[in-house]
């Protein structure tokens, strides 16, 4: 059996076309769980029209003194009862050959850890949006250390075990808890599979009005987030001799840069905002950017933004830079 585990919080608008994309699944050993952060919308309204219509689909709430989306799908892994996991944001959703195409691709003898699939996007309806998720070259490890992320939660099938022997998500982590998790999972040298010639099973919603309202909170958050993953893994590779691989953590670094100084070119921020998040990020990051070379080349970024200047290849060239 394959679990869906199904985080949700205020999502009342959203989490009943999730749901219905695992209630069409043309794969009949299933289960559904979701987990409920204490919504102040009628989600668990929603939520419950759809449990007591089906007697595989559960939900749980989440009454830990932690909120998050981490917290809910560690609770989902704990009461689900499948071989197989597949986390499911309650904005997204699966094509209804999803679960079969997952399935059929599960190799018993290979005993791999987990497989990944490519997933597609869109805005309000599918379709609207060409872009597939399905770029797989490269070393997985150091894309996710340099956040040029190769794939997201949807697009991974989980066997159950792997999972709990990874003990889950990392709760303490307010963003990135996907690049968190998927990152352990390669420094752990978990074994997976990359259907690269797949057809995309799954889609992600690109909401444009998610961060409308204070876009620069939304920023602090990552900023948290990145600093918390940032320092985690210099740990770790310190811990299991692999040092040398830090410096792709600068990568991380110099992407949430830029994304701070794109929000002020965009005029999402202010510049009060801007040099306020800026100060703040490198402060914190002090202990990863630390050469005369780092500090100049940040110091030329920040001076060439000031101009609000949007060339074309400059940030991949800055963040190439700052890594080697």
């Amino acid at each position: 059996m394959i679990s869906v585990i199904i985080p949700n919080y205020n999502n009342a608008n959203y989490v009943s076309d999730s749901i219905e994309s695992v209630v069409n699944q043309s794969f009949i050993d299933w289960e559904l769980i979701v987990v409920d952060d204490l919504s102040t919308d009628n989600s668990w309204d929603v939520i419950q029209t759809y449990v007591r219509k089906f007697d595989n689909i559960s939900s749980f709430k989440n009454y830990s003194n932690k909120k998050g989306g981490s917290v809910c799908r560690n609770i989902g892994l704990e009461k689900s009862k499948g071989s197989y996991v597949l986390f499911l944001d309650s904005d997204d959703v699966l094509s209804n050959f999803c679960l079969k195409n997952r399935f059929e691709a599960i190799d018993i003898k290979e005993n791999l850890d987990f497989y990944v699939n490519p997933m597609a996007t869109f805005y309000n309806e599918i379709g609207d949006s060409n872009f597939i998720w399905n770029q797989f070259e490269g070393n997985h490890l150091i894309r996710f250390l340099s956040h040029n992320l190769p794939w997201q939660t949807m697009m991974v099938l989980w066997k159950k075990d792997a999972l709990i022997n990874l003990n889950g998500f990392d709760v303490d982590f307010c963003r990135l808890q996907d690049v968190e998790l998927h990152t352990r999972a390669l420094l752990f040298n978990l074994k997976y599979k990359i259907n690269s010639s797949f057809p995309a099973d799954c889609y992600y919603r690109i909401d444009e009005k998610r961060f409308s309202i204070d876009y620069s909170s939304y920023l602090e958050n990552k900023i948290d987030g990145s600093i918390i993953y940032i320092y985690k893994f210099l740990d770790l590779l310190d811990n299991l001799n692999k040092k040398q691989m830090s410096k792709y953590l600068k990568g991380t670094f110099f992407v949430i840069l830029s994304e701070i100084c794109l929000a002020f070119v965009l005029k999402k921020i202010d510049e009060n905002e801007k040099n306020f998040l800026i100060e703040d990020f490198l402060k914190k990051s002090s202990t990863l950017i630390y050469s005369k070379k780092d500090n100049l080349l940040v110091s030329i970024y920040l001076f060439l933004n000031k101009f609000k200047l949007r060339i074309k290849g400059v940030n991949y060239l800055f963040k190439m830079l700052i890594i080697s």
